[in-house]
């Protein structure tokens, strides 16, 4: 495995414009915070896959935790990787306890949507996408796209 903590910088923290749900979830889900790094990014259809690695070996437990920060923040971060590419974003209607966001006007809600992790690998795997598929337009994949850009040049490497 490529060791990328060693060859780069200790980043800093990307602001989150809207990072309410992200400190309350931070509060619930303890433990310390651990840098992970934005190791495979594609937009699949209606989805935008993010995948997220760390370094140190984490117990279940530690890795569960991380997990559930690294789910907040990435929900969070979506209005800021959208303004990074140049999209226009507005908040959109709660998806569960996580925020939503419109696209340029859009009506589907495009939020965090599914998430897993797996400790063997070190990694967090993230799907962003609209809540119903459904009510998903043709134009919320072009907009993954540049969201996909931007989630590379502002969130290649997050601390939570």
């Amino acid at each position: 495995m490529f060791n990328w903590f060693k060859r780069s910088p200790q980043p800093k923290e990307a602001f989150l414009t809207y990072p309410q749900h992200y400190d309350e979830t931070t509060r619930r889900a303890g433990g310390d915070k651990c840098e992970l790094a934005l190791v495979h990014v594609e937009a699949e259809g209606p989805f935008l896959n993010l995948v997220y690695q760390w370094a140190d070996s984490l117990s279940e437990q530690e890795a569960d935790n991380l997990d559930t920060r690294a789910r907040a923040y990435v929900a969070c971060a979506i209005y800021d990787a959208a303004k990074m590419a140049g999209l226009s974003c507005e908040s959109g209607p709660p998806h569960g306890q996580r925020p939503s966001w419109l696209f340029g006007g859009g009506r589907t809600p495009i939020s965090l949507v599914n998430a897993g992790f797996d400790v063997s690998d070190r990694t967090c795997f993230m799907q962003v996408g609209p809540g119903m598929i459904a009510m998903a337009a043709r134009q919320e994949g072009e907009h993954l796209v540049k969201l996909a850009a931007g989630f590379q040049a502002q969130f290649s490497r997050i601390i939570v």
